[in-house]
């Protein structure tokens, strides 16, 4: 077998280059730059930890106090749930007026949309309402398929489904195993059905 007679080759571990020295050059003329780390999803912190503890116990990297050079780390989900660390290379750095962070998109639409969901909620209700309306908002929001990826805010960020009222009344949600309720406990159950007089509440805005 190759892998018994070349065992250092197959050896599970990481090897190490010892036929020469090697030599990183970098562009004369080059200024050090130390660009700001990017933000990871609070689901893959952990994921990113352990691999980076994996890495550092493997003499792959040693960890630093300072360094005037850095790149970002963009963190890769593998298939077993084990994480994978790429250097986010080829970077653009464009330098922009502070407090005008006109070249992020995604963020400016989100500063947008909270701000006219406020002017709606000043309109319709009081001050003291703020609160408490903000809240169902900003519910709403975490909730709601996003249009390209189809998928919750909570759910893209912390790999969460937050449940609201709605979810039960599709019959598909299995309310039984829910943490919160568990309606086995529940002496009296009642099933309505298509021709029922149910009590509801209007939250239609009065004139």
């Amino acid at each position: 077998m190759l892998s018994k007679k070349y065992s250092k080759v197959f050896f599970p571990s990481l090897g190490k280059f010892n036929a020469g020295t090697l030599r990183l050059d970098k562009q004369e003329g080059a200024k050090p730059k130390f660009c700001k780390a990017c933000s990871i999803p609070f689901a893959l912190c952990r994921g990113v930890e352990a691999e980076l503890d994996r890495l550092v116990t493997e003499n792959i990297l040693s960890p630093v106090s300072y360094s005037s050079w850095a790149t970002p780390i963009v963190p890769v989900a593998k298939k077993n749930g084990t994480i994978r660390i790429c250097g986010k290379n080829n970077i653009e750095f464009k330098e922009i007026a502070p407090f005008h962070p006109s070249s992020n998109g995604q963020a400016e639409n989100a500063v947008k949309t909270v701000k006219q969901a406020i002017l709606k909620i000043l309109k319709r209700s009081s001050l003291s309402e703020l609160n408490r309306n903000l809240n169902n908002f900003l519910l709403s929001y975490r909730i709601t398929p996003h249009c390209s990826t189809g998928k919750y805010p909570a759910n893209l960020m912390f790999q969460i489904n937050i449940r609201s009222v709605y979810d039960f009344w599709n019959n598909n949600v299995n309310i039984v195993n829910h943490t919160a309720i568990d309606v086995t406990d529940f002496s009296i159950s009642k099933q309505n059905v298509i021709g029922d007089h149910v009590a509801v509440r209007d939250y239609r805005v009065v004139n």
